[in-house]
């Protein structure tokens, strides 16, 4: 038994000696193993390029990617899917599953354009008001899974569902318009700095604190170890059950971000939109997994997926396809990037990481 830097004690295998032995006694690997690794972290990148200059030269599409206004379209339009996806991230390293991103992003955008309009409130107080409704809910689904310990999948699945009826009586089936206020003329495509839309930089700004707190703070390393290995996180003394219950937390007010940037870019918060932005957040954080950090969930992957299942998708309908092409891109994907990562995991020693949390 050991102790890291911050004191806390840290069981050590016995067999860890003979391990690091063995792992010595290999040849070391050079040249071409180098590359081929190199190759496996930077693939989707590579990827992403590849299909930009595709798209860019395609007939049918080239007209669209080569316009700046519609790259700009593009761009803003992954800051809601992407901040979502950071918000699925967090519960899915500490080993659970959140399903109810998509309609507290829903849920959130109604009652921050309801302050706003219904209630006549400051932009400063709706913008609370939505994000404690994201508040409220990790608090609901931390609290079930962790303490009450039911399995996270059904228990937000079933909390989605609850929220749904709640956004049918706020709204009675009404979208509620947003007219033209510091919040709508911040999320619009045309409004920029330095040529690039400003929701963007939101998108920038979310995921920079979410990889500084995942990879450089106690709390993310203690995430990582809860959702690699329960049992060993439990025997080393790490309070796994908060800090299940904090990744809840932490999902909800993410989403309800995401929920705010969506009433921004839209001018209205709209019934039944939520659960369409889902398949593509989970999507990009496990194909984000194929990337950078092999086999593991990491932001800067989940970061570089958004980007490729956003410009795929609107790249195919770009070339001429119907729209219902992205929906089955989408899932295409999300099936792929499990194969890949549970391939790549075994590869790696990573597997539990990479497969995500045991239904």
């Amino acid at each position: 038994m050991t102790t890291d830097p911050l004191d806390q004690k840290v069981l050590v295998s016995d067999s860890a000696p003979a391990e690091a032995g063995r792992r010595a006694s290999r040849p070391e690997r050079r040249g071409g193993g180098r590359g081929v690794a190199t190759l496996e972290r930077t693939a989707l990148l590579i990827l992403l390029v590849a299909i930009c200059v595709l798209f860019s030269v395609l007939p049918q599409s080239r007209h669209d990617f080569a316009s700046l206004t519609d790259v700009r379209n593009i761009a803003a339009n992954v800051v809601v899917g992407g901040v979502l996806a950071l918000a699925a991230i967090i519960p899915l390293v500490a080993g659970e599953f959140d399903f109810s991103i998509g309609l507290t992003l829903e849920f959130t955008a109604m009652i921050t354009a309801g302050f706003i309009v219904r209630l006549h409130q400051p932009l400063g107080v709706a913008i609370l008001a939505g994000l404690g409704t994201g508040l409220v809910i990790g608090i609901v689904n931390g609290y079930l899974v962790a303490y009450r310990k039911l399995n996270s999948f059904i228990i937000t699945f079933a909390v989605a569902t609850v929220v749904t009826g709640l956004i049918e009586l706020y709204a009675n089936g009404n979208s509620i318009l947003v007219s033209t206020d510091p919040l709508t003329s911040f999320g619009l495509t045309s409004a920029l700095w330095l040529g690039i839309p400003q929701s963007l930089y939101a998108f920038a700004a979310v995921a920079l604190i979410a990889w500084y707190v995942l990879d450089h703070t106690p709390i993310g390393r203690y995430w990582h170890a809860a959702g690699s290995n329960r049992a060993a996180a439990t025997l080393v003394g790490l309070p796994v059950r908060r800090l299940v219950f904090l990744s809840f937390v932490a999902s909800g007010v993410l989403a309800s971000a995401s929920g705010i940037l969506y009433l921004s870019q839209q001018g209205s918060a709209t019934p039944n939109v939520g659960q369409g932005y889902v398949l593509p957040a989970y999507a990009a954080v496990f194909l984000g997994a194929t990337v950078f950090k092999i086999g593991r969930f990491n932001v800067w992957g989940t970061v570089v997926a958004v980007f490729f299942v956003a410009i795929g998708s609107t790249g195919l309908v770009f070339a001429g396809l119907q729209p219902w092409v992205q929906s089955v891109f989408q899932g295409a994907v999300l099936i792929i990037a499990l194969g890949i990562t549970r391939v790549i995991g075994r590869r790696h020693g990573t597997e539990t990481a990479a497969a995500g949390p045991k239904l």
